[in-house]
């Protein structure tokens, strides 16, 4: 009996909360339960988030369209929400429209994979902690689980310094983050072979640092490792790197030249040379595909730069800012170039572009679209851009 009598009154309920929502300008019994505004935004993420999920993993069954765009047949790892492309590449990314999405695509194949580097040298080395630790003159260290060891840290005044390759029986493989930093009498520093790896920011701020010996057995080095040397007129870097990591010479005001074997650089990272006012000229090394975010910027005496022909993408403020900096043409690999990525960059007045850019994003020559001149092919990404954007351009 009470069984029954709990049934009644459910179906009663029911019956009367159906009879509430008759319209939406109709008030809501008090005591009735609703969805807030929360919760709907919460069920709208779910359902965007199963959208994403079903675009990635779709079922065998269902032809429905995941996306408005339509990619060539061997493109069909993105999904669109109308506004945004999201990659469901490995490497990911969020792009603001199909062409730009295109050309990270066809970009990102010719890209190494870094993160194995980076699990090598630092996760499974540098910055593991060590299983013990001591002191070698003016040098602190630790010893780490292969028996080598990791300088750790100089705490001498000499203006001249060599790092020793072994202590105490074990080969020194490593220089940790900030091992040398702020050093303000630090002239000189000889490395041996045996240093396989640099972490962040080693000789940041050595104000009178002018000479410096990077042996080629560095396969890795972190960011930041010569930012503020604003005596450093130039270095030889060693020919292993992949990457030129963010900020290396971030404001090293006296840089002139970066010499050495760069063939196995694939990217110039971001503010690697920001404000690196002497720099006049600089040859972009052979295998660079991309340069990313200020990599230049600031370079006021910059005149001069020799593209490769494999470079692909130049990113936001990649060149803004190098106000003498003469651009003439880009190679015909060029796929991409973000915002600002030549702002200000005064010296330059007519470019040769190549006919296979995909993707020009808004204010590329921000504050010099009045006195460039783009010389492109009919038809092309280039001379719809010059259209768009008012700016002066030649037919090829």
């Amino acid at each position: 009996m009470k069984k029954f009598t709990a049934l009644i009154l459910a179906i009663l309920v029911l019956s009367v909360t159906s009879c509430a929502y008759t319209a939406d300008s109709e008030t809501v019994p008090a005591g009735t339960i609703v969805d807030s505004d929360t919760t709907r935004a919460d069920n709208a993420a779910e359902e965007a988030n199963d959208t994403l999920l079903n675009a990635a993993n779709p079922s065998p069954s269902d032809n429905t369209e995941t996306t408005t765009l339509k990619p060539p047949s061997n493109l069909t790892e993105y999904y669109s929400d109308g506004d945004t492309i999201y990659s469901l590449s490995p490497s990911g990314g969020m792009y603001s429209s199909y062409k730009e999405y295109l050309a990270n695509y066809y970009t990102s194949p010719d890209i190494p994979d870094y993160v194995e580097y980076e699990k090598e040298y630092l996760d499974d080395y540098l910055y593991k902690d060590p299983v013990n630790t001591g002191t070698y003159g003016d040098f602190e260290y630790g010893i780490q689980s292969d028996g080598t060891c990791v300088i750790e840290r100089y705490n001498g005044l000499s203006s001249k310094v060599t790092v020793p390759s072994e202590i105490n029986g074990h080969t020194v493989r490593g220089i940790g983050s900030s091992a040398f930093a702020n050093k303000f009498l630090l002239k000189s520093v000889t490395i041996p072979d045996t240093v396989e790896v640099l972490g962040d920011g080693v000789f940041s701020n050595c104000i009178l640092l002018t000479d410096v010996v990077l042996p080629d057995s560095i396969m890795v080095t972190e960011g930041w490792i010569f930012s503020g040397c604003r005596s450093l007129k130039s270095v030889r870097l060693p020919k292993h790197l992949k990457v030129l990591m963010g900020a290396t010479f971030y404001k090293c005001t006296s840089l002139e030249s970066v010499e050495g074997d760069l063939d196995e650089v694939y990217m110039i990272d971001t503010f690697v040379f920001y404000q690196c006012i002497s720099l006049k000229e600089f040859k972009i090394p052979q295998n660079v595909i991309k340069i990313c975010d200020d990599a230049f910027a600031q370079c006021v005496s910059l005149k001069k730069v020799v593209f490769n022909d494999k470079l692909s993408i130049i990113e936001e403020s990649a060149f803004d800012g190098c106000i003498s900096l003469e651009i003439t043409e880009l190679p015909d690999s060029i796929k991409g170039i973000y915002r600002y990525a030549f702002g200000n960059c005064y010296g330059t007045k007519n470019i040769d572009c190549p006919d296979n850019i995909l993707f020009l994003d808004e204010a590329v020559f921000y504050e010099i679209e009045d006195q460039i001149n783009l010389v492109v092919s009919e038809g092309s990404e280039t001379e719809a851009y010059a259209k768009k954007y008012g700016i002066s351009y030649t037919l090829k």
